[in-house]
């Protein structure tokens, strides 16, 4: 199925193009998770995340999708293909689509990641070095605000 993006969204896929996605630029918020979980999954030193508002999404993967309950209320999907990770649902913030800074493709060329989470669980040989604010705790987890958008 050919995938066409919008003159003001941002696209991405998994590493086969099996499954794609897409969202309405000027809703998302960008975060550097460090939890166990996040660095786990992932093979990293962390995890950048992009956080979209549920009703800016345009398209949402639901086919060739593997879900992985991994926390007690996050759902990760992934490609059936390729195993790339497409999408995280956090039952606890079911209006937040998280999607992987590392699988998006376009419109997102100016990322800036807004803040570090869960630094209490990073790394012991890892230092952040930039002034990003940091959110000790992930019990003090809470989504950055969505910034507002009236354009699509």
């Amino acid at each position: 199925m050919p995938f066409t993006m919008q003159a003001s969204s941002v696209g991405g896929s998994c590493f086969c193009k099996m499954s794609y996605f897409s969202f309405f630029r000027g809703s998302e918020s960008i975060i550097n998770c460090h939890c166990k979980a996040c660095r786990g999954v992932s093979g990293a030193t962390f995890s950048t995340w992009v956080s979209v508002n549920r009703t800016r999404v345009l398209h949402l993967p639901t086919d060739h999708l593997n879900a992985i309950r991994f926390k007690e209320s996050l759902v990760r999907y992934s490609c059936a293909m390729c195993s790339s990770h497409i999408y995280t649902i956090d039952q606890k913030h079911p209006e937040t689509i998280g999607f992987p800074l590392g699988a998006i493709t376009s419109g997102l060329d100016d990322a800036a990641v807004q803040a570090h989470y869960c630094v209490d669980e990073k790394a012991p040989w890892h230092t952040i070095s930039d002034n990003i604010p940091q959110v000790t705790s992930c019990a003090d987890f809470d989504p950055l605000p969505f910034a507002t958008s009236s354009s699509n």
